[in-house]
């Protein structure tokens, strides 16, 4: 049997540990700063009720309990908050494991105008061979 040194045996215990934090740190999309507060990839969001984790680890949805704002490329979004019978059980946002939000249930609602883009018949991508 080879006997290690000291230093050795430690460094390999610091390796193992270290490898096993990282695997931790992997599986969650979410870091709880409070228990009413959970910071995910894109934002902080506070007045945090309730929330859920994947069963490998990451969060699924939260449920708020005051207003909160979610900032996209098409604006403001209020994800819901006050509760109704029609929205007792549903999470306030979804979000996927990477932790990017899935959907966000609006407090109320609202309509999106999007832009369409509009092509001369020479250069559109959708171009119907003549018969």
């Amino acid at each position: 049997m080879i006997e290690q040194q000291p230093t050795e045996r430690f460094s390999g215990m610091m390796s193992t540990l270290m490898e096993r934090i990282e695997e931790e740190e992997a599986m969650e999309n979410f870091y709880m700063i409070n228990d009413r507060t959970i910071q995910v990839r894109t934002g902080v969001f506070g007045s945090v009720e309730s929330y859920r984790c994947y069963s490998t680890g990451e969060l699924e949805g939260i449920q708020l309990s005051d207003k909160n704002m979610v900032v996209t490329h098409i604006g403001e979004l209020v994800p819901f908050y006050t509760e109704t019978t029609r929205r007792k059980n549903k999470y306030s946002i979804e979000f996927y494991k990477d932790g990017m939000i899935k959907s966000v249930a609006l407090e109320n609602n609202r309509r999106f105008t999007r832009r369409l883009a509009i092509f001369p018949p020479s250069s559109s991508p959708f171009t119907v061979p003549a018969n």
